[in-house]
């Protein structure tokens, strides 16, 4: 990159002994880091059905963002019918996890639930949870 940055003919800056073979090396360990990529999420969706109605960029954006409900909350019309957003909160002193307290539809009715869910641990695992509560 540096050489192409200083020669400015694409021409002149591609043409070099051994770049054509880093590329085609670069791109192999693309390929396979996209694979090891689309199994992880295949075990995650494998978990938690309702993740194959999501992409890949928004099923990542839910896994790396999974300590923070408030992150995740414009995934779930994706992944629930018609629920638009939970009704969450702090609980506890200083270790505060969350619970969801309540959801909304996306017409703006709210349900209270009977017993709170704890938003905690793996997300495909306290999601699947909140459903069986």
């Amino acid at each position: 990159m540096d050489r192409m940055n200083k020669d400015n003919n694409a021409l002149r800056s591609t043409h070099h002994p051994g770049l054509l073979d880093t590329l085609i090396e670069m791109n192999t360990i693309l390929e396979d880091i996209q694979k090891s990529l689309d199994m992880y999420l295949e075990t995650k969706r494998h978990i938690f059905p309702r993740f194959y109605f999501l992409s890949n960029d928004d099923l990542l954006e839910i896994l790396g963002q999974s300590r923070n409900p408030e992150a995740v909350q414009p995934h779930l019309k994706k992944c629930f019918d018609n629920i638009k957003l939970l009704r969450i909160q702090k609980v506890g002193g200083p270790s505060s996890k969350w619970e969801a307290v309540g959801m909304f539809s996306g017409d703006g009715e709210y349900i209270d639930f009977p017993h709170s869910v704890f938003l905690e641990g793996p997300i495909e695992v306290s999601c699947g949870e909140g459903l069986r509560t």
